[in-house]
């Protein structure tokens, strides 16, 4: 549960996808093919390669996994809440 002081962290592991299928077909493949291949904009496909995504659509999770044939799990990674430290208390106390 996230509260005062509590950080959640979801990554992703679009890049790591993306070379795995690179690898399977013995090609490059850039982030306007992928764009075009599921609809997505590269622009959303840019957060995802940065992992700069903090909003998880539906749609885009649905083009991503078709299009690389996994599963959501296989696409995010959690990473367990922080426990808070005295300064972040402190702050949301304010």
């Amino acid at each position: 549960m996230e509260g005062p002081g509590r950080t959640m962290t979801i990554r992703n592991n679009f890049n790591i996808l993306l070379a795995e299928k690179e690898i399977r077909l013995k090609k490059g493949i850039s982030v306007a093919s992928v764009a075009r291949e599921t609809g997505i904009t590269r622009k959303t496909l840019q957060g995802w390669a940065v992992d700069n995504v903090t909003r998880f659509d539906a749609g885009v999770l649905d083009a991503l996994c078709n299009y690389f044939g996994c599963q959501v799990g296989d696409l995010l990674i959690y990473i367990p809440n922080h426990e808070p430290n005295a300064e972040m208390l402190k702050n949301a106390k304010s």
